[in-house]
């Protein structure tokens, strides 16, 4: 599994690297969002272990070194470049022009035949001895994220107080934007929930976080997206069409929503509005975007005339 964490800055970049995250923190970005920069820092431990500045010759061949994530790789260099920059320093902005080009498909919607072959196989996962909790931690993790359509970095960070098993809700503190909501949830998911959190206090006494890894702290992103590869390949559904992602639950979600207000006769334009609260969407045209998801006669109605406004966004940013 890729460590998409920050172990501390080594690299005679280290203070400027470590003054991006923070000025990318406080716009409401994760640290998280610029993993390749602590491989970045490495590369330039080894390579450059005196160069203070971000010279042509490091940023071309920190880009080229691999072809796998080189997108990625080259939009973080270029932003901590325009960073550097901004605060006075020399450094090369690698050309958008060489670049290659992101070509991002439609995301990926879980059918009903597909989430219950998967559901199945959380049901059934396997167990382990060196992590027993997770054959109970992955039926209740997924279903929470099909249900609410969490962000994998939200359903990460709950904490056990975030449940208020009572009243059927969930707190969602500081997600992105650094903006807080809570949501209401069925009451059968919510009894799930708190049959979990009987299990998983068994396991870790006293524990904060409400899914743990292995250790007892909180479930890192990168582990709940092994755990989902790990019990889509034990559910045999057919990947022909492609592979699925954590995002693909919060699509889903949103566009099973969308198709349910449209049977049950619903005013879906005026019902927009709920679901980007719902969601934790700053703008309106965030959540109008899942409209491209749905079917082609619910695309043609009237009211998703929306010409102009629905934004191309990749699966990373939304």
């Amino acid at each position: 599994m890729p460590k998409k964490r920050f172990f501390g800055f080594q690299s005679r970049f280290a203070p400027d690297l470590n003054g991006f995250i923070k000025y990318k923190k406080s716009l409401g970005f994760v640290e998280g969002s610029y993993f390749h920069l602590n491989s970045f820092d490495e590369f330039c431990a080894e390579k450059y272990p005196m160069e203070e500045n971000l010279t042509p010759e490091i940023v071309s061949k920190w880009c080229i070194r691999s072809n796998k994530g080189v997108i990625n790789r080259c939009s973080e260099i270029r932003e901590f470049a325009k960073y550097l920059l901004s605060i006075g320093k020399n450094a090369y902005v690698y050309p958008t022009k060489v670049i290659p080009a992101r070509h991002d498909g439609l995301p990926y919607i879980i059918t009903y035949a597909e989430q219950a072959r998967f559901f199945e196989a959380t049901d059934c996962f396997p167990h382990a001895k060196k992590a027993p909790l997770m054959e109970y931690t992955a039926p209740v993790v997924f279903r929470c994220m099909l249900e609410c359509g969490f962000r994998p970095r939200e359903i990460v960070n709950l904490r056990r107080i975030d449940f208020d098993f009572k009243h059927c809700t969930i707190y969602i503190e500081d997600s992105k934007n650094h903006r807080d909501r809570r949501i209401a949830v069925s009451y059968d998911l919510m009894d799930l929930c708190q049959r979990y959190d009987r299990i998983a206090e068994h396991f870790f006494p006293g524990r904060a976080c409400f899914f743990p890894n292995r250790f007892g702290q909180a479930l890192s992103y990168p582990s709940l997206a092994y755990l989902f590869q790990k019990t889509w390949d034990l559910s045999g559904n057919d990947a022909g069409k492609g592979r699925p992602s954590l995002y693909s639950f919060r699509f889903t979600f949103a566009t099973e929503t969308l198709m349910r207000w449209v049977e049950e006769g619903k005013d879906v334009e005026a019902m927009i509005p709920y679901l980007s609260s719902y969601m934790g969407h700053v703008k309106f045209k965030d959540t109008y975007y899942y409209i491209k998801l749905l079917p082609d006669r619910i695309a043609k109605m009237n009211f998703m005339s929306v010409e102009g406004i629905i934004p191309e966004v990749a699966e990373d940013e939304e």
